[in-house]
């Protein structure tokens, strides 16, 4: 018994750990776009320094991508997947939401 909760809160951990990885550097082009914006040689000359106007391009990437992913999930469970139909719309309403807000919050806090 003890065993498996060890080995789930290490499962655990190392998904926290990768997740929190991936989402800081899901922000790097956006602060390399916005350290080459005053660089007049650089192709990202006069490019914004406003954070709220890259959040449009980052949840619909984001979104873009997570419904390949569940795609992907789909076709690999031969269109049977574990997750009960009448909560994948609402999630993708829901959720595309939430990040927009909080992705708006964290930028504008950051600054």
């Amino acid at each position: 018994m003890l065993d498996r909760l060890s080995q789930v809160l290490t499962a655990g951990c190392a998904l926290a750990t990768a997740y929190g990885l991936l989402d800081g550097l899901s922000f790097v082009p956006i602060l390399y776009i916005k350290s080459r914006a005053a660089c007049q040689d650089s192709i990202f000359y006069g490019a914004s320094l406003y954070d709220p106007d890259y959040v449009y391009a980052q949840c619909c990437g984001i979104f873009l991508t997570s419904t390949v992913y569940f795609l992907i999930y789909c076709a690999s469970m031969t269109n049977r997947p574990c997750v009960p139909p009448r909560a994948v719309l609402p999630g993708l309403r829901s959720g595309g939401g939430t990040l927009g807000r909080f992705g708006v919050q964290g930028d504008q806090g950051n600054t």
